[in-house]
């Protein structure tokens, strides 16, 4: 029902610990769900440890022969997936107790819905940032409420048949600037982004940018220029048009299921 697409670059430990989290949970086996890992070029140590540890768990490994970026690994990612129902997971996550029952559900139950993310804990932080609230964005795309700018980028999921609507992801990025791209190709195409408040994941955030890129300022600097010549706007004015705190807020679509739906009986 849904593939757990990981890509991972010189972090075997962050790999290790990410699969043991996933592994503890019997949705994995519930859900017939699959799990995915793609290497972007990490040296020749990393890559054998990440053979080792995913021969460990009888999953599939993805090798590039060279490092190609984020877009790059999660396009390879949706292609070799076998499932409609794409989860795509940062290998410096934890998840949790009914991590896949919240998504499957929502996609399932949602159809308008074109992406869903998950919420995290960030590093030492105990408790996880706000979730965004409905606002209104007029510049690109109409009159219509949106609920937010993008999911998180760290744990989303989607259907693969929205994926092709929109043509994946813009390999364009090397890193940075990628699932915002995505998801407003999907809120162009009428789709809705939501972020759903249970349950909480941990994310020990920016372990993988600290330790991987050479330049992560630059990189950034380089995708937004991209961003910004694509969709013919301003970083600054997209962000101060999806943050604006004059437009009344509305509370998240989903978090009823929480209670209605999850712990019924």
């Amino acid at each position: 029902m849904i593939s757990i697409c990981i890509p991972t670059v010189n972090g075997p430990h962050r790999l290790e610990r990410c699969l043991s989290h996933i592994f503890k949970d019997d949705s994995i086996q519930r859900f017939g769900a699959e799990v995915l890992v793609l290497d972007d070029g990490s040296n020749q140590e990393s890559l054998n440890r990440n053979k080792t540890i995913c021969q460990s768990y009888d999953i599939r490994i993805i090798e590039h022969n060279g490092r190609f970026g984020v877009p790059t690994a999660w396009n390879n990612l949706v292609f070799h997936s076998g499932h409609d129902i794409v989860l795509l997971l940062n290998d410096d996550i934890e998840v949790t107790k009914h991590w896949l029952d919240v998504i499957i559900y929502t996609l399932n139950n949602n159809p308008l819905i074109g992406v869903v993310g998950l919420n995290s804990t960030e590093g030492e932080r105990k408790e996880p940032p706000p979730v965004p609230h409905y606002i209104e964005a007029k510049l690109l795309f109409g009159s219509n409420n949106h609920p937010l700018l993008s999911t998180c980028g760290s744990a989303f999921a989607f259907r693969k048949s929205d994926y092709v609507s929109v043509g994946g992801f813009d390999q364009r990025y090397f890193c940075f600037y990628e699932e915002i791209d995505y998801c407003l190709s999907m809120l162009r195409m009428g789709k809705r982004l939501a972020m759903l408040t249970y349950p909480i994941l941990h994310h020990y955030v920016a372990e993988t940018t600290t330790t991987v890129l050479e330049n992560p300022q630059q990189i950034m600097r380089e995708s937004q220029e991209k961003f910004e010549q694509k969709w013919g706007i301003r970083w600054s004015d997209i962000r101060q048009m999806f943050n604006t705190s004059t437009i009344p807020q509305v509370p998240s679509i989903i978090n009823e299921w929480n209670s209605a739906v999850l712990f019924r009986g």
